[in-house]
């Protein structure tokens, strides 16, 4: 059609983009290379820090074939498969080495996607179940190996953890890449994706707490760290296995600093360190360790000022995002949800059990610190973004508003009406004589006087139609004197024009019956 607009088509979010073609062989090489790279590389780092930490150690033998045999519980214990260790349950196990794994396969999964041209969450299944299934496998396979020995592992574990890590490491990158957010945002909620940032914000404001104040304990036992290192490492190749085990089980100790600023605090062994009960007990001689109050204070509390101010950025965040306060309210709780959540799955992987020993077992109470980091959060957060945010519109604004519109589209349309005035008071055309057309003349007249004819139709209706309403006939009132006279043609009916009344209305009402139809003989054209 001529002057019209094309609507806008509804967008697919899985119809491929103009990519250039892989060819197959290409993408085959690029799936073997993100199945088996990642395990490779993995593999080879854990049997290169074995040989590293063995060949520097004092009083220890090298042997490649014991490097080579020992990465292989290494390996599950990177992915986070629980070992049992003669019989003795060890899930304490080193985080560390899992987020440097997790952001390994996500770097892989990236450079996978971009050399595919992937652009769909439909493309990208199939990559994130290569890095899944790769990784399922081959932990299913290494658990199989060293069960039945003074090793032993769970295949079920070995094949579900590491699946599940790499299929989430893979999912990262492409997430924005090939529009799984969009995706997800056509099936949430508007309040959601943003509640879900501003979860996502919670965990790491969260977790920066615990970092500080986790290097606020160790800055305060900085002398007891340094006389640890003295006494328990006799050479600098035990020294340097120290500390890179120490290194190792960071992400761990600051995730039980969160939970102790947040209340819950942690339990090792007998010993149980919270803000409000604390309990004494051995703790390991480990270097990681010193920043372990070995008593009570009454200043504690003071820490439960970090979490709070996390809500209070969360509530910040929201207190724009929607102008009624409710609205607002949802995305913090959103918010604390995705906290609590996560909370529940990083409190669980930081603790476990420590082979049965004295120390055992290594416990983050992930319900209780899951409870105080949402609270944390809806608290602070809730009360913020409640109040610091948009009011709504009295009821009186929406409707000036609306009253500006309507002024508006007013004014456009007088000036609209103006030009056209302004045309139609244009001289007519002349015709051949060259004189001025009347006919143009009397159209543009009636042009201007039509809106007139129409303007109050009521007003002129409204007594003619009274009149006929007083006029009305009476049948069963008349006497049989009465009606020869009025169908006398000769006489005028008794009635004398010269009386008050209105005589045109008189005329017309002789000329018709009594039941109100226009008399035959009478009617003129």
């Amino acid at each position: 059609m001529v002057g019209s607009v094309p609507l806008a088509q509804p967008v697919d979010l899985d119809a491929p983009e103009d990519t250039p073609a892989v060819p197959a062989s290409s993408r085959v090489r690029v799936f073997a290379m993100a199945a088996v790279l990642p395990l490779v590389t993995g593999y080879a780092a854990v049997a290169a820090l074995l040989a590293l930490v063995t060949a520097i150690a004092s009083n220890s033998h090298f042997a490649t074939s014991g490097v080579l045999l020992a990465a292989v519980p290494g390996w599950l214990a990177v992915h986070q498969v629980p070992i049992s260790i003669l019989g003795h349950p060890l899930s304490v196990l080193p985080l560390l080495p899992t987020i440097l794994l997790a952001m390994f396969i996500a770097r892989a999964a990236g450079a996978a996607a971009d050399r595919l041209g992937l652009r769909t969450p439909r493309q990208a299944i199939p990559l994130v179940a290569t890095f899944a299934g790769a990784h399922a496998g081959c932990g299913f396979l290494l658990a199989m190996l060293v069960s039945g020995s003074d090793l032993d592992s769970s295949p079920l574990l070995g094949m579900l953890v590491p699946g599940g890590i790499a299929a989430v490491a893979a999912t990262v990158p492409l997430a924005r890449r090939c529009g799984i957010f969009a995706r997800l945002r056509v099936w949430l909620d508007e309040t959601a994706p943003r509640g879900l940032r501003a979860g996502l914000v919670g965990i790491s404001g969260l977790v920066a707490v615990g970092t500080l104040t986790y290097l606020l304990g160790i800055a305060l036992a900085f002398p007891t760290v340094r006389q640890l290192f003295t006494e328990q490492a006799d050479g600098f190749g035990s020294g340097l296995g120290m500390l890179l085990l120490s290194v190792a089980y960071v992400p761990n100790a600051v995730l039980g600093a969160t939970s102790f600023a947040l209340g819950p605090g942690i339990t090792l062994g007998s010993a149980h360190i919270g803000m409000f009960e604390f309990s004494g007990g051995p703790v390991p001689a480990l270097p990681i360790l010193a920043a372990l109050p070995e008593q009570q204070a009454q200043w504690w509390p003071v820490f439960l000022l970090a979490p709070a101010a996390v809500g209070a950025l969360v509530g910040w965040m929201c207190r724009k995002a929607a102008p009624r306060p409710f609205d607002r309210l949802r995305m913090v709780i959103v918010a604390g949800a995705v906290t609590a959540l996560g909370w529940v799955l990083l409190g669980s992987l930081a603790g476990g059990s420590l082979a049965g020993g004295p120390f055992d077992p290594v416990r983050v109470p992930a319900d209780l610190v899951s409870v105080a980091a949402f609270l944390s959060i809806v608290l602070p957060g809730g009360l913020l973004a409640w109040f610091a945010g948009e009011r709504p519109a009295r009821s009186g604004a929406p409707a000036q508003e609306m009253t500006d519109e309507q002024e508006e589209q007013e004014e456009q349309e007088d000036l609209a009406e103006s030009d056209e005035l302004d045309a139609s008071d244009e001289p007519g055309e002349l015709d051949e004589t060259g004189e001025v057309d009347e006919g143009d003349e009397l159209e543009d007249h009636d042009e201007l006087e039509e809106p007139e004819e129409h303007d109050e139709p009521e007003e002129h209706e409204e007594p003619i139609a009274s009149a006929r309403l007083e006029t009305e006939w009476d049948e069963d009132a008349w006497d049989d004197a009465e009606w020869e006279a009025y169908l006398d043609p000769s006489d005028d009916g008794g009635l004398d024009p010269s009386d008050d009344g209105d005589t045109e209305g008189v005329q017309e009402d002789t000329e018709r019956t009594p039941g109100g139809q226009p008399k035959p003989g009478n009617r003129t054209d």
